[in-house]
């Protein structure tokens, strides 16, 4: 899933354009038995830095700092939200919890060690640190 995932997002990259709105319920197997993703939540790259995330799709795998109305959408909102969904599902269907203090997470409690710092990665709170 990963994998296809990843791939959708590179040819949505390629296009021209970034996904903001990934989340499970965007998700679907084709006849081929591969994920796709839907509800086309597309925003070119150029006018990122000019755009701000309306509310409609804030969700659980909305990058923190994009909480903010007047923060402008960055590179990274799809790695995040996809570190997002592999967290949860290698986490028994838990999303993480953040220390109040530093926004650390626990490593997802079925991914070995390269899989867990993948994912880290992918959901630090520094926008700066995560998978571009």
């Amino acid at each position: 899933m990963a994998l296809d995932l990843c791939r959708a997002l590179t040819v949505c990259r390629q296009a021209g354009a970034i996904y903001v709105d990934l989340k499970p319920s965007n998700i679907y197997v084709s006849e081929k038995k591969e994920y796709r993703i839907g509800d086309l939540g597309f925003l070119s790259l150029d006018a990122l830095r000019y755009a701000s995330l309306p509310e409609q799709y804030y969700s659980p795998y909305t990058p923190p700092e994009l909480l903010d109305p007047m923060e402008s959408i960055n590179l990274t909102v799809d790695t995040y939200a996809l570190g997002m969904i592999l967290y949860q599902l290698y986490n028994d269907g838990q999303l993480p919890v953040r220390n109040s203090e530093d926004g650390s997470v626990l490593p997802p409690l079925n991914a070995d060690y390269e899989l867990s710092e993948i994912i880290l990665k992918a959901i630090h709170m520094d926008p700066a640190e995560r998978w571009q």
